[in-house]
């Protein structure tokens, strides 16, 4: 028995199209993004009258959220290239359609960790002046 496979209509593939372009536009932005923040985490390198620890905080600070921009910048571009694929290819579109899903899910199970290690943070650092502020008391 033959495979069946499923293709997207005209109007489908519109919109598929038109989402893949949008979403290949904000994963470049991202991408850019992310080196804007690597540039900014080497000023201290570049300004030693920067004090010691503001320079670290402001290191690790860029750092982190340029590796943050690059990875769903590129996890966007992959999922945009796989979206693509659906319009341009035949046989094929629900293998990429769920590659791509593959990728949404990849960013933004990385922004649901980060949502919630920020939240963790929040509590903890709302705790720690409680606690501060009630002992001052």
């Amino acid at each position: 028995m033959e495979n069946a496979t499923y293709e997207f209509t005209a109007t489908q593939n519109a919109t598929i199209q038109s989402l893949s372009r949008k979403m290949k536009f904000i994963g470049a932005t991202l991408v850019v993004m992310a080196f804007i923040y690597f540039a900014a985490a080497l000023f201290p390198f570049v300004r030693p009258e920067i004090p010691g620890w503001y320079a670290v905080g402001s290191i690790c600070a860029h750092a982190v959220a340029g590796a943050l921009y690059l990875a769903l910048g590129i996890f966007t571009i992959r999922a945009a290239r796989s979206f693509r694929l659906i319009v341009q290819t035949q046989g094929n579109d629900i293998d990429n359609l769920m590659d791509a899903l593959a990728y949404l899910l990849k960013n933004y199970r990385i922004q649901y960790w980060v949502i919630v290690a920020a939240l963790i943070l929040v509590v903890v650092a709302l705790a720690t002046v409680v606690v501060l502020w009630t002992s001052q008391v």
